[in-house]
């Protein structure tokens, strides 16, 4: 008659054989690099770096750059997250630009693929302001910049009339 012992053991056998398969299987699901779909960019021909260089460092480009900016005072395009936005922000069928993280979209799309979140858009915009050819402040938290883009906004239009 089997033992306590030996149900456990068969139990434990079946189990680690299902973590493995499950963990096979999606391995060869997001392991696939074809499945990967990354819409093109907007502008330009080139991006700043190669992109292999950007796929595998954009990250690293995005802090340092945000250090230059945030505690030296440095502000350049080169490798800022506006011009990023810029360059692979898509429109819609009536020509409203699509948030940047939206599902398809050029930030979503890889950041998915490889279970990373995104959490530049918590402060930063995901999409440019056509009318003042800036970032919008639609996923801004912070409400001075909200604010300081509303006037800003206010005093474009009062000067255009």
């Amino acid at each position: 008659m089997p033992t306590t012992k030996t149900y456990l053991s068969k139990i434990k056998t079946a189990l680690s054989l299902l973590v493995l398969n499950i963990a096979f299987l999606s391995t060869n699901v997001y392991a696939n690099e074809n499945s990967l779909i990354i819409p093109e960019a907007t502008k330009g021909k080139t991006c700043v770096e190669p992109i292999p260089e950007m796929r595998k460092n954009h990250m690293e480009y995005l802090l340092h750059k945000r250090d230059l900016t945030m505690h030296e005072g440095q502000r350049t395009k080169k490798h800022s997250l506006k011009e990023c936005i810029s360059c692979h922000v898509k429109k819609d069928k009536v020509g409203e630009y699509i948030s940047i993280n939206k599902e398809g979209q050029f930030c979503q799309s890889c950041h998915s693929y490889a279970a990373v979140s995104i959490d530049c858009f918590g402060c930063h915009a995901t999409k440019p302001d056509a009318k003042l050819g800036i970032l919008n402040s639609q996923n801004v938290k912070n409400k001075g910049i909200t604010s300081l883009i509303t006037r800003l906004q206010k005093t474009a239009k009062s000067t255009d009339e």
